[in-house]
């Protein structure tokens, strides 16, 4: 099959990019406009390794060096991760037409194909894996801010499923204010929180809250108007 070496190479470049991204994604990290080009355009020179006999111990020597780059502590993680992307994607490709296919890791396009249908079509694929690997990180990301918290209030004791919302920070009386849907509130008090509808008054107690290894006082105020998925109780940053 004739192919042009400098497609080729391009092809190659944009795919690591965008595995590139994507491991980014799964890292929850940003990665510089220019170091991204960098990264890719070096990635796209293991077509250089084609015609070579040990084509893949560059390719995966690069994969090495940047997964080491990416997070030196869970490197071969990273390895797993980078391979399982790079494959996938390519994959997309390949499935394309009968005039994309691989050459030892490296994913070539015949002549006689159209390489910007390949691009777009294949483009279009690999975004929505990437839609999925934003969505699948913003659940893991959620999942670890799910707590189980230990809550006395009048010589009451529960054990509570508590979600810590990064936005909460309501102090009243200097104390951090947690909010319920569901559980019954004593009326102490009333505690005025500001909300993006304006300020609402909610009636509240004083409870003690087992976090983090330690007991700290805090309010439990009851709010109706709060939609608490999977937990009880609704945490405050203030208790960090």
């Amino acid at each position: 099959m004739e192919i042009y070496l400098d497609i080729v190479y391009l092809l190659n470049a944009y795919i690591g990019m965008l595995c590139i991204l994507s491991l980014a994604i799964i890292q929850n990290q940003s990665i510089p406009t220019k170091r991204l080009f960098r990264l890719s355009m070096s990635f796209g020179l293991v077509v250089a390794c084609l015609y070579l006999p040990y084509a893949y111990l560059f390719f995966f020597l690069w994969i090495i060096w940047h997964s080491w780059l990416v997070d030196q502590k869970h490197w071969f993680k990273m390895i797993i991760f980078f391979l399982f992307l790079y494959y996938t994607y390519t994959t997309s490709f390949f499935l394309l037409g009968q005039e994309v296919m691989f050459r030892g890791p490296i994913l070539i396009v015949g002549t006689s194909f159209s390489w910007l249908y390949v691009l777009l079509l294949g483009t279009m694929v690999i975004l929505l894996y990437m839609m999925m690997l934003f969505g699948l990180r913003k659940e893991v990301l959620k999942s670890g801010l799910y707590y189980q918290v230990i809550v006395v209030a009048k010589r009451q004791t529960m054990t509570l499923r508590g979600f810590l919302d990064t936005g909460n920070e309501a102090t009243y009386n200097g104390l951090p204010v947690l909010f319920t849907s569901s559980l019954a509130i004593q009326n102490e008090c009333s505690i005025e929180v500001a909300r993006v509808m304006g300020n609402v008054f909610y009636k509240a107690m004083l409870v003690d809250i087992y976090w983090n290894g330690e007991w700290k006082k805090a309010y439990l105020a009851k709010a109706e108007d709060m939609i608490l998925k999977d937990a009880d109780i609704l945490l405050n940053l203030g208790l960090f």
